[in-house]
């Protein structure tokens, strides 16, 4: 039986982040929205990802794609190739910063292991 929905794939990306809406059908692109990957540098060099912005971003595109699709929207994928990651409380407050994977931070700690 034909799928004639679309999906929504997100990609956060270390430089850029797309968000690309696809036929299920015949994975043709239906429409993509690409923006640079909000960060945020200390003058120490330490690397952590804006998540506010990077969120309000996605959540942007996702529903611009939604709305332009000429296919209902079923299915949203996320690829990532960092192992970063956020811990939120029972409120959806955002509890720690997301470090980018190339973030030199845990390097001394590192170095007292080997």
């Amino acid at each position: 039986m034909p799928d004639n929905s679309a999906a929504i794939v997100i990609d956060i990306g270390t430089t850029n982040c797309k968000v690309t809406c696809f036929s299920c059908l015949d994975a043709t692109t239906l429409g993509a929205h690409k923006f640079v990957t909000a960060k945020q540098i200390s003058p120490q060099g330490d690397v952590d990802f804006d998540i506010d912005a990077l969120w309000q971003e996605v959540r942007q595109a996702i529903a611009q794609l939604n709305a332009a699709s000429p296919l209902p929207v079923r299915r949203i994928s996320i690829a990532s190739f960092g192992e970063s990651g956020v811990f939120l409380d029972e409120h959806g407050e955002i509890l720690t910063p997301m470090l980018a994977w190339y973030d030199r931070r845990g390097e001394e700690y590192l170095a007292t292991c080997a």
